[in-house]
């Protein structure tokens, strides 16, 4: 790995990831993106996170594409200088509410939109290593995603008041969240033909309910984490508790009810882009919050 990680985007038109994104840039790492609409992106880094162009045209590539296509995902992910694909990713893909008449009222107008892109940036992963490129297959990336609280069927990380909320009104939306993180953790745990996962590691990051505060700082932001839930080399899957706690380290979660999308950005910066393999945070379920 070079003295900066290389490192990739998606989500960057949101404030989790955008507002990571801004924050690599301005301190010069050399990036890529995969937006629908460029445009879009490009405004928001200058107008919301006051990036000049030249530091954005310096150091950034802007792939046109969606994260559901595994073209476009190898596409952005081999879009550096020298053929090397990224050494970071960060993915803060979420999807668009929408209503329905059930029991849980609110979905997504996809609702395996967060499903399907980390299986699709972990199928890229794969396929870039099985290429008959010898420098390409010992390439092991860290991968970054954006989930939230209120998923995780052994901790309790949610305020007593917002469990409401969590639990029913945002059920289906928390499916989707969850099915993405059992993708990533097994995608490091295992590869086909392999002792070892396509990833060299992973940070979940589970934010409290977001905002879109001003930036507060690491003094006001609190962090907790645990372990993924882990028994006999397989991953748990959704739903199921986890059989023995003694294997698995608990730090514990932050309990605490909202995070501005700014400090959860500069958190995932600070603490993961800049270490380029997550420091103290990798393989860890992360909590932000107040």
């Amino acid at each position: 790995m070079s003295a900066k990680p290389t490192v990739t985007f998606f989500g960057a038109t949101g404030g989790c990831a955008g507002s990571a994104l801004a924050a690599a840039l301005a301190d010069g790492f050399i990036c890529s993106a995969l937006a629908r609409n460029p445009a879009k992106l490009y405004d928001q880094l200058r107008t919301y996170h006051n990036l000049d162009l030249e530091t954005i045209s310096g150091t950034l590539t802007v792939i046109t594409g969606d994260v559901t296509d595994a073209t476009a995902v190898v596409s952005v992910l081999m879009s550096f200088p020298g053929g090397r694909p990224a050494d970071v990713f960060v993915c803060g893909v979420g999807g668009a509410p929408a209503l329905q008449w059930s029991i849980y009222p609110i979905t997504l107008v996809d609702p395996h939109i967060c499903e399907k892109a980390a299986k699709c940036v972990v199928d890229a992963v794969r396929a870039i290593q099985s290429a008959d490129v010898p420098e390409r297959r010992d390439w092991r990336p860290h991968l970054t995603v954006v989930t939230s609280t209120g998923i995780d069927d052994r901790h309790e990380d949610v305020p007593f008041l917002f469990r409401p909320l969590y639990h029913w009104l945002l059920a289906v939306p928390h499916k989707d969240k969850r099915i993405m993180e059992n993708v990533v953790v097994n995608a490091w745990m295992d590869r086909p033909g392999s002792t070892s996962g396509c990833l060299g590691g992973f940070t979940i990051v589970r934010p409290s309910l977001l905002t879109d505060g001003e930036e507060l700082g690491s003094p006001v932001v609190r962090v907790g984490a645990v372990d993924p839930p882990v028994y006999g080399g397989n991953v748990i899957a959704a739903g199921q508790a986890a059989k023995d706690d003694s294997k698995n380290e608990i730090r514990g979660p932050a309990v605490g009810y909202t995070i501005s999308r700014r400090d959860v950005g500069k958190w995932i910066f600070e603490n993961v882009i800049r270490q380029g393999s997550g420091d103290g945070w990798r393989n860890k379920l992360v909590t932000l919050t107040y």
